[in-house]
């Protein structure tokens, strides 16, 4: 598994890969909270941590573009302006 999407909470946290509780760039897992997409937004503003690659407290949409053994994914602020992006190959 390479990544793990979710969006229970109304914010936006995309981590390094992670495997074993360290950043592992070629076996981790990452995970992609994504739950800004309408709904009001958490009270708290989502704290950094050692594993946290991008952040974000807004309303926000995901782009997935996947073509052969690419996989490309971009999120998107509400005024359209893309604030991670994301590209992997197996």
């Amino acid at each position: 598994m390479d990544i793990v999407w979710v969006g229970h909470i109304h914010t936006y946290e995309r981590t390094w890969p992670i495997r074993k509780d360290q950043v592992d760039e070629k076996n981790g897992v990452i995970y992609i909270q994504t739950g800004g997409g309408g709904a009001g937004l958490e009270s708290f503003a989502p704290t950094r941590s050692w594993f946290t690659a991008k952040i974000l407290r807004d309303w926000q949409y995901c782009l997935v573009l996947i073509h052969a053994r690419t996989l490309v994914m971009m999120a998107f602020d509400i005024n359209r302006r893309m604030y991670d992006y994301l590209e992997l190959h197996k």
